[in-house]
C-alpha cells in the first residue's frame, strides 16, 4: 500500500470508530488493526495517539490478530525460460503451435432493407 494512500484510509477509519453502530466500529477496529499490520505501527502511531484508551485496545488486539499473507511489492518475477533456436524438437517433443485464432463468424445481410417511417411519409407527399 502506497504511503500517501495510509493516512485518508486511516481517518476514515477513526470516523467509524466513533459509528453509533457496534458492528460498525468493531469492524473499523478491525480494520484498522489489519492496516497496521500491513504498514507498520509506526506510520500509525500519530493517528494512535488521538484515540481513546478503549479503542486503542481494540485495535491492539485486532493487530495482534491480523495475518497478513501477502508481502509488499507482491510476487518474485520469474524467469522466463531461454529458448534455444538452433536445436530442433525431437520425435516425442511436439513444437509449440501458435494459438488458434477464433473462426469468423459471417454476417448476414438484413433480408428487408430498413425502412423509416418519417421517410415514407414525406414520400408520398412528393408523390402526390
Amino acid at each position: 500500500m502506497q504511503p500517501p494512500q495510509v493516512k485518508p484510509l486511516a481517518d476514515s477509519l477513526v470516523v467509524l470508530l466513533e459509528d453509533g453502530f457496534e458492528g460498525a466500529r468493531n469492524e473499523a477496529a478491525t480494520c484498522f488493526g489489519t492496516l497496521m499490520k500491513m504498514v507498520g505501527e509506526r506510520p500509525l502511531n500519530a493517528i494512535m495517539d488521538s484515540l481513546p484508551d478503549l479503542r486503542k485496545t481494540k485495535i491492539k488486539e485486532a493487530f495482534e490478530k491480523a495475518t497478513v499473507k501477502c508481502k509488499a511489492g507482491g510476487p518474485p518475477a520469474k524467469k522466463a525460460p531461454a529458448i534455444v533456436s538452433s536445436k530442433q524438437p525431437a520425435k516425442d517433443e511436439e513444437a509449440p503451435q501458435p494459438p488458434k485464432k477464433p473462426a469468423p463468424v459471417p454476417s448476414k445481410a438484413p433480408t428487408k432493407p430498413a425502412v423509416c417511417r418519417i421517410g415514407l411519409y414525406f414520400a408520398k407527399l412528393a408523390v402526390y
